[in-house]
């Protein structure tokens, strides 16, 4: 709550265009500063362009990219899904729920869950995995001991 005019303060989440300032949504970046400022290159900039998960705000007269502050957002978004090895379809269907609104946060939760539950069934594979290698290794120690 807010204890100025008691009004309930919603947390905004990375990337949603609600209630953001006017100026977030001025295209005012270059490529190479929105790649400096979000971390990734301005190769993955253009590919997620590419792929549809991001369209830059704005261009230049002469068709040069630029991006808004909240594009960044959504670009740090989309990077941090893509490494926890969202796909870009996936990527693709959450910013379409997200650039719908506050109403799509059950989507979007599903998204994240069903993700999060097959990290964890690699998990357990990768785990299993380990352990048989962890096996085959006490093997090899065990004959190479023997020949001594």
């Amino acid at each position: 709550m807010d204890a100025e005019n008691g009004k309930r303060i919603e947390t905004r989440l990375l990337g949603e265009s609600d209630g953001v300032p006017d100026e977030w949504l001025r295209p005012r970046y270059r490529i190479g500063q929105a790649a400096e400022r979000t971390g990734v290159s301005a190769d993955t900039l253009r590919y997620y362009e590419r792929e549809g998960v991001l369209s830059p705000t704005g261009r230049t007269s002469g068709g040069s990219r630029r991006y808004s502050e909240l594009d960044l957002e959504k670009v740090s978004c989309a990077h941090w899904l893509r490494e926890a090895g969202v796909s870009i379809a996936t990527i693709r269907e959450f910013d379409v729920l997200r650039d719908q609104g506050r109403q799509t946060l059950t989507g979007r939760r599903a998204i994240l869950m069903a993700h999060r539950d097959e990290l964890r069934r690699r998990r357990d594979l990768l785990e299993a995995s380990i352990v048989a290698v962890e096996q085959k290794i006490a093997k090899y120690d065990r004959i190479m001991e023997t020949r001594r």
